[in-house]
Formats: C-alpha cells, sequence, structure tokens
C-alpha cells in the first residue's frame, strides 16, 4: 500500500521531531461524505477491499470488530448527507477549512445530543491557509492506539480556530 510506505518515508524524514502516525479517510462509493478512520491500518484496509461498496451501517459494524473509531468529518457542509448516528463513534465539530461552510456550530450541538466523540481538523489543503485545528493533550500521541485512547477517554481539548 503506498500511503503506508509515504508514511514511513514521512516518519524517516521527520528524524524523531515531529510524531507520523498513519491514518485513513474513507469515502464511500454512493455519496459524498468523508469518513476518518482513527486506528485503521494497512492490513486492515486490505482485509476489507470492499470497503468503498459498503454502507455507513455495514462499516460501523466491522469498524467496531477491528476497534477503528468511525467518525464524520464535515457532517453540516453543503452537499453532506446526516447518517444516523448510531452509526458513528464520533463527528468533526471544528472543520478548519476557511472556503467552506462546515456548519461548525451545529456539529457540535449534533456531538453533545448524540454523545460522540468530538474532533477537530483543519482540513489543510493549501499552504496559504493556516493550521488552526487539532486537540491538545498532557500525553504525547505516539501511535494510532495512543490518539484512539485518547479520543475515547475525552482528555484532550479541541483546538478551533484563531
Amino acid at each position: 500500500m503506498r500511503h503506508a510506505a509515504a508514511c514511513d518515508a514521512i516518519r524517516d524524514a521527520a528524524d524523531g521531531r515531529l510524531n507520523v502516525i498513519f491514518g485513513a479517510e474513507l469515502r464511500f462509493r454512493y455519496a459524498l461524505n468523508d469518513y476518518l478512520l482513527y486506528g485503521a491500518t494497512p492490513e486492515f484496509l486490505l482485509a476489507h477491499s470492499d470497503i468503498f461498496e459498503m454502507t455507513p451501517r455495514e462499516f460501523s459494524e466491522i469498524a467496531r470488530d477491528a476497534g477503528v473509531l468511525f467518525v464524520q468529518a464535515h457532517p453540516f457542509r453543503n452537499d453532506m448527507m446526516v447518517i444516523n448516528p448510531a452509526y458513528l463513534d464520533g463527528i468533526e465539530i471544528f472543520n478548519g477549512h476557511t472556503g467552506h461552510d462546515s456548519r461548525n456550530d451545529v456539529a457540535e450541538l449534533w456531538a453533545k445530543k448524540y454523545s460522540l466523540i468530538p474532533t477537530s481538523g483543519t482540513d489543510f489543503h493549501y499552504n496559504h491557509v493556516p493550521a488552526n485545528a487539532g486537540i491538545l493533550t498532557e500525553n504525547e500521541i505516539l501511535d494510532m492506539q495512543s490518539l484512539v485512547q485518547t479520543l475515547k477517554s475525552g482528555n484532550y481539548t479541541l483546538i478551533k480556530g484563531e
């Protein structure tokens, strides 16, 4: 899987100055929704070659069995579909992309209403856009397992712009 190799190359280039961990984003064929997969490994993705043909309900079952957190990115942006929150572990309540109205305030209310894990992402696609999102935590995130544990614990503060 070339993305895993790219992650290894970036990790090597960081030379211990930055913790680089493998991550994955998923978009099913039937809709424009984007999902963040915290804890998905290259092996998990290869074992589920039909992943793009699944529905959120189908994917949530295999993700939970594998310990993968299934988080919807920018769920209230134009052209996104609201899905049954029972299929999700979390939603992105702050998306820092300056070119889209992600309705972060609605996402935050939705996360609270359905007890979903809140996340914050930069959606950093351009050099001129500042990195204005993420999490602050007392514990260093060394690998995906520690990130998943931190998100599940709620022991973090969201960075939401500014």
